[in-house]
């Protein structure tokens, strides 16, 4: 009985201690990350999947929500700091600088014949001229 009272008093001494919009704000984004590049789904956020057209036609209402988008691969920067994904509708450029733990240059192939086909989970932006981008943060092979 009393290790029982001594863990609980321990953990409501800690959470005293730790913000939990710290916790959530790291921690639950790195889950989804990792969730959404191993099994394609997401834990805690739940992402609009959107197609380019639809990106496109907003009148802004997407704007700073996580959405799902899938496309092909288009170009990439010399220094995999962008891509280019396209589907049938229209094209969007994705600004992959937050993906450090991932090497961008793998998913884009070297013979010009094979295209390879993302989906990348990201907040959507709005740019100069309100021309909408993607900041990716996660991506996965379809």
């Amino acid at each position: 009985m009393r290790r029982v009272f001594l863990i609980f008093a321990v953990f409501f001494l800690i959470s005293c201690r730790v913000d939990i919009s710290d916790f959530k704000s790291s921690n639950l984004n790195f889950l989804d990350r990792l969730g959404f590049e191993v099994f394609g789904g997401t834990f805690f956020v739940e992402p609009t999947r959107v197609t380019m057209k639809e990106i496109h036609l907003d009148n802004g209402a997407l704007k700073g929500h996580s959405v799902v988008v899938e496309g092909k691969v288009v170009q990439l920067s010399k220094y995999s700091t962008f891509i280019v994904l396209a589907d049938e509708t229209g094209k969007i450029l994705v600004v992959v600088t937050e993906l450090n733990s991932i090497d961008i240059a793998h998913f884009f192939s070297k013979d010009k014949e094979t295209v390879l086909s993302l989906t990348v989970l990201g907040t959507l932006e709005t740019g100069k001229k309100g021309v909408p981008y993607l900041m990716a943060k996660a991506i996965r092979q379809s």
